[in-house]
């Protein structure tokens, strides 16, 4: 594959991942995405799977979008913090696919056969993925976002909405219920999408 190929398929499924999260982002009004909070009646909701399932399938495509951007500014100033803020971001983005298969495959099973286990579930080691797809997502997104300024490929504003869209994600840890957990996946999948949109047409125009 050409590099022009490369970055042609990546600006396109990074245009596609950037709007499926928008789309699990507003079904996420119609589902209690706070999972703590959800009742195993709303767990075992078919539309609870899939508003899972649109969130895994687009994290999917924008990690295999990320080396098309990566590359396409590895030549500039930004080519080692690039490097390192794409692989956070790769790490961050398995963790959320961990996740979401778990609320995909088991979460509905538990609801229905063990529920209180859900609970115990929110305080075992699966916590780990959660925090670590928070954690790695934002130092991954300061650090895309820095190379993105140094290298001046991409504009900057598309740096600053990048590590806007993670901060927001982390402040959702401190929010509670239904309703204000939609609004903060809304606000981040706008970022976000926003930001990949820029990128993602840049990268089919190359």
């Amino acid at each position: 594959m050409s590099s022009k190929s490369l970055f042609r398929f990546s600006g396109n499924v990074l245009l596609l991942g950037a709007l499926l999260n928008l789309v699990a982002a507003i079904w996420s009004f119609f589902v209690n995405s706070n999972f703590p909070s959800a009742s195993a009646s709303e767990l075992q909701n078919p539309q609870w799977v899939v508003f899972n399932i649109i969130g895994f399938v687009a994290y999917a495509l924008i990690l295999i979008g990320l080396p098309g951007l990566y590359l396409h500014q590895s030549g500039g100033r930004g080519g080692k913090v690039g490097l390192m803020g794409s692989l956070f971001i790769a790490l961050s983005t398995f963790f959320r696919i961990g996740v979401a298969a778990y609320f995909i495959a088991v979460v509905p099973i538990l609801a229905e056969k063990a529920p209180k286990m859900i609970e115990e579930t929110v305080f075992s080691g699966f916590v780990l993925f959660p925090f670590g797809a928070f954690f790695f997502g934002l130092i991954g997104f300061i650090l895309l976002g820095t190379s993105i300024i140094r290298a001046k490929v991409f504009p900057t504003y598309v740096a600053i909405l990048l590590i806007i869209s993670s901060v927001i994600e982390v402040s959702g840890i401190f929010i509670d219920g239904a309703t204000a957990s939609a609004v903060i996946l809304v606000l981040i999948a706008l970022t976000m999408g926003i930001a990949l949109g820029v990128i993602g047409l840049r990268l089919k125009s190359n």
